[in-house]
């Protein structure tokens, strides 16, 4: 495994994950967290799809990337920080509202970036 790409790519995850979460006002409520979270969850889907099903391989390339860029691009221990403070401010609701849109929409997609990924190999073997 290619460790000095890990860590280049790991740090082009968590400077891309500082430029969105300067951009994005999270007075209200953390969008940006939960944009950084589906983006990730698209390009799992999506390099799931493209890597592992399509090439029926694990390529180190995605294991380098998934960890790299998207384990330091993602944050899944901000997204439990923001729960717990809206528990402490007695903003059950919201929390509680938080935590499904995450989960339902991390769902959604990963199946997005995989069903895009599997469109795209079927096109491409279709124009072969």
């Amino acid at each position: 495994m290619n460790y000095f790409l890990m860590i280049i790519l790991g740090i082009l995850g968590a400077e891309s994950r500082f430029a969105i979460e300067l951009t994005i006002d999270n007075s209200a409520y953390p969008y940006g967290t939960l944009i950084i979270n589906m983006i990730g969850c698209f390009l799992l889907g999506f390099m799931y799809y493209f890597f592992v099903e399509a090439k029926k391989t694990i390529n180190q390339l995605v294991a380098v990337v998934s960890t790299g860029f998207v384990g330091s691009f993602t944050t899944f221990s901000t997204f439990e920080l923001e729960i717990f403070k809206m528990f402490q401010l007695d903003q059950y609701l919201k929390a509680i509202s938080y935590f499904f849109v995450t989960m339902l929409s991390g769902l959604l997609f990963v199946f997005l970036g995989y069903c895009l990924s599997k469109s795209i190999i079927i096109k491409r073997k279709e124009n072969k």
